[in-house]
């Protein structure tokens, strides 16, 4: 069997390990759940593949009276949560998903929740205008997704 110098063998360490990211980070990265509004969920997939780990379960619905209902199904207890739910296509829709998923995770005990919202809804509202004062701006949703 061949020895192997020590700058040989860290070259094949440094190797092995760029080419499976996804283990090195999943064993630095235990509490950590990512949950996926049903805004972009090919995005959210797409992160917890390169991240190596498993999409949290979510199920999102609509009740008759067109109220939205989020289920967590699984424990998030004590772990850090990360919701992914970008601002596109019916935005106001999915920035409520979004806020009762945050709660719901608060609720199920979670240690820490993130928004991860790629594009920020309500961002071009953010100037007066000299007719019309807008006052849902991006300012007043900050302050509503801290509250949360």
């Amino acid at each position: 069997m061949p020895v192997l110098s020590d700058s040989v063998r860290a070259r094949s360490l440094i190797r092995a390990k760029l080419e499976r990211p996804s283990v090195l980070l999943k064993s630095r990265m235990p509490n950590i759940k990512i949950f996926s509004g049903s805004s972009h969920p090919d995005l959210a997939q797409r992160i917890v593949d390169r991240l190596g780990i498993d999409l949290g379960k979510v199920v999102t619905k609509k009740f008759s009276n067109l109220e939205t209902c989020v289920e967590i199904g699984e424990s998030v207890r004590g772990e850090d949560v990360y919701i992914i739910q970008s601002g596109s296509g019916e935005i106001n829709d999915n920035l409520m998903e979004m806020l009762i998923m945050i709660n719901a995770c608060k609720i199920a005990s979670a240690s820490r929740v993130t928004a991860v919202i790629p594009c920020f809804p309500y961002a071009r509202q953010d100037k007066k205008d000299k007719v019309i004062l807008i006052f849902f701006n991006t300012h007043s949703l900050t302050l509503v997704l801290q509250e949360n």
